[in-house]
């Protein structure tokens, strides 16, 4: 999950606790509200601080990779690179 997915993902949340706790549209139970402020308090919680770690190192791998040439991309640095880029791709592909 990148940064902006996370926060995202929280501002959801809170609109979804906000819907819960004053009704807009259909009220909502008083589990619904506990749910929302469990499930909202988790996300806040779980700052990405991995995930966002891993998507300024993927950002910076695709930054040196677009530098290269043909020739130095055929180097044993930039498959390093890439193995490097396909192991974060994977890891994002799982949260």
């Amino acid at each position: 999950m990148t940064p902006e997915q996370h926060a995202t993902r929280i501002r959801q949340l809170e609109f979804a606790l906000e819907k819960a706790e004053h009704g807009l549209a259909m009220p909502y139970s008083r589990e619904d509200v506990a749910h929302y402020r469990r499930l909202l308090a988790e996300a806040r919680a779980a700052e990405p601080v991995e995930a966002y770690r891993l998507y300024y190192e993927a950002e910076n791998i695709n930054d040196e990779l677009n530098k290269m040439n043909e020739t130095e991309l055929a180097s044993a640095h930039a498959q390093r690179l890439m193995d490097r880029l396909e192991e974060i791709r994977a890891v994002e592909v799982q949260s």
